[in-house]
């Protein structure tokens, strides 16, 4: 597996802890490492690095403790992506402002993966990414957000790992959508 990396924990003594899985899916270089790295340690690196796969845990008090499980799917086996998505309680689908292609493959990927192996209770969002880079957009947010509904409604945040733009407003949703009963049974 990839890099275990943990931001400081909230647990308290005693307390129950609600364990979610988040899956992250998008086409290679469309910052979905980027992202995960603003969410979990708040930083941004540069540097392009490609992801085999990778774990990283966020923990959150929001009336229990949380500790989210947040794997990164670049490079996965058609198998272990599976598995994945039918255990996730959350599926982010990333693509970036500059590649129209990177959102054809969501939909796709949404279409032929996602809607058939999901739980019932899961939920989806989009995420578009990299909007720091204005001059070299391919699809708008009003695009993408146009094209979605005809997919069937799905949240959609504008992010940017670079300029954190977006970033919080993503980090808000994770925490209301995994705080909510009714989602799958915690993980194991």
């Amino acid at each position: 597996m990839g890099n275990r990396l943990a931001m400081s924990s909230t647990n308290q003594p005693g307390s129950e802890i609600v364990r979610r899985r988040i899956v992250i899916i998008g086409s290679a270089g469309v910052g979905k490492s980027a992202i995960i790295n603003r969410l979990v340690n708040k930083v941004y690196d540069e540097e392009y690095k490609p992801t085999v796969e990778d774990i990283y845990h966020l923990n959150f008090l929001h009336k229990k403790n949380f500790q989210i499980e947040i794997i990164d799917t670049s490079g996965s086996s058609d198998y272990m992506m599976n598995t994945y998505i039918k255990t996730a309680d959350l599926i982010i689908l990333v693509f970036s402002c500059d590649s129209a292609r990177s959102f054809e493959e969501i939909l796709q990927k949404r279409e032929t993966e996602v809607d058939v192996l999901k739980s019932e209770d899961a939920k989806i969002v989009a995420v578009y990414s990299k909007i720091d880079l204005e001059s070299n957009k391919e699809i708008t947010y009003a695009e993408a957000d146009l094209r979605l509904v005809e997919h069937g409604t799905i949240p959609l945040i504008a992010t940017s790992a670079k300029s954190n733009e977006g970033i919080r407003q993503l980090k808000h949703f994770i925490v209301r959508t995994c705080s909510k009963e009714q989602l799958c049974p915690p993980t194991r």
